[in-house]
């Protein structure tokens, strides 16, 4: 049988709350007999759910940061053993990898673990002592682990120049078809081309290049931009955009 137990920091509600996230579990479950995800609860409390082949084992928060995760993610050695887990998914290599990496080799079995975002790359700069001693913990659990999830080609080129080489697989994010059903037929722009990005308001995603360039566009054609997604740099760029009506910054859609 297959036994998947899937980590992640994040905090999630049980398993009678419709969210996206349980929408990717229910893709992921139906490629193996068992689905367990081991994660944070919203609550200090040990929270166990079941619907179908998934299984939700939630641990307890211990405040809203991810980084007490680092620590209680040590917890799944005992979930392995007593559900017999298979395969190990680590959707990160600190927050919950690390352990994941640590059991895999105790116990046997093989372990995938992802990589998101440009956070962990910033720590291979060796900037400061904290960041020396995080990239060696993340490189430790890059290079140890069976699989490396890469997102893209620059992904890639990141962990082969930083020495993860041998085990990466990239893998783009997933896309649901079935959102674009029927497909589209008609591909004309119409009177206006509306740019659309989704993402947090974060310095690496190069909002504030694209606000200055269709500052400069929308004075010769009729294009609007819409960021969604909000952060620590909405009111940066708030002022950047300067009431501009062709720009639409949206903080947050469900």
């Amino acid at each position: 049988m297959m036994r998947i137990l899937h980590i992640s920091a994040n905090q999630f509600p049980p398993l009678g709350v419709e969210h996206h996230t349980k929408k990717i579990w229910q893709e992921l479950a139906r490629d193996s007999d068992e689905y367990h995800v081991f994660a944070r609860s919203y609550g200090n409390r040990f929270e166990r759910y079941r619907e179908g082949n998934i299984f939700l084992h939630l641990i307890p928060a211990l405040g809203k940061s991810e980084r007490w995760f680092f620590i209680s993610s040590l917890f799944l050695f005992f979930y392995i053993r007593r559900h017999r887990i298979t395969h190990l998914l680590a959707q990160s290599p600190l927050s919950g990898g690390l352990a994941a990496v640590l059991a895999s080799k105790l116990f046997g079995i093989p372990v995938m673990v992802e990589i998101h975002g440009d956070v962990f790359f910033k720590y291979f700069l060796k900037k400061s002592l904290s960041d020396r001693i995080l990239a060696f913990l993340t490189k430790y659990s890059l290079k140890n682990a069976t699989v490396v999830r890469s997102l893209s080609p620059e992904m890639t080129r990141l962990l082969h120049a930083n020495g993860i080489k041998n085990n990466v697989t990239e893998v783009p994010n997933r896309v649901d078809l079935q959102l674009f059903r029927p497909p589209k037929t008609v591909y004309e722009f119409g009177n206006t081309i509306k740019i659309v990005s989704v993402g947090r308001f974060v310095r690496q995603k190069g909002y504030d290049l694209a606000i200055k360039a269709v500052q400069e566009l929308s004075a010769r054609y009729p294009v609007e931009l819409y960021l969604i997604g909000g952060g620590e740099l909405y009111e940066e760029l708030d002022q950047q955009a300067n009431g501009n009506p062709d720009i639409h910054l949206i903080r947050w859609m469900d």
